[in-house]
């Protein structure tokens, strides 16, 4: 298959093309720190995909790439993605597991704190709280004695 070495740059165009092997090959292509929330989303999605060779070539590039993606762009992505992922039937406890790692992490956890002390409505809170799975991350949102 040509195709991934014949269109550079283009990776995150082709991870939503229909055929499987192409989401798969240029899951394999994509190298550093994602640049914005929806790629980390789109990565993460790619761990639900219905064909198991992409859900493998997604878990990888995870593994590549969220070590190198600022915290602040991962805990956005991580803000529209707590609800949806518990649906998520495809991906495995490797997959599953590896998220709430990432989600429990000290930089990431402190800028989804930040993120939810900033948000003007309360109902966004209470919504991202009650469908936070991780006790960890639950710790470090309380802001004043008066929240505990």
């Amino acid at each position: 298959m040509k195709l991934p070495e014949q269109t550079p740059s283009l990776e995150f165009v082709y991870i939503f093309h229909g055929d499987g092997y192409l989401r798969e090959a240029f899951l394999n292509k994509i190298k550093g720190g994602l640049q914005s929330p929806f790629l980390v989303a789109a990565v993460m999605w790619r761990m639900n995909d219905w064909v198991g060779p992409v859900r493998t070539a997604a878990f990888f590039c995870a593994q590549r790439v969220f070590p190198l993606t600022q915290p602040d762009i991962i805990a956005r992505a991580a803000l529209d993605l707590f609800g949806r992922q518990r649906g998520w039937q495809r991906w495995g406890k490797p997959e599953r597991s590896m998220i709430e790692q990432l989600y429990a992490r000290p930089d990431i956890t402190a800028e989804l704190a930040k993120l939810l002390i900033q948000q003007t409505t309360a109902r966004r809170h209470r919504r991202c709280a009650t469908r936070c799975a991780h006790p960890c991350s639950m710790a470090t949102w309380r802001t004043s004695p008066s929240d505990q």
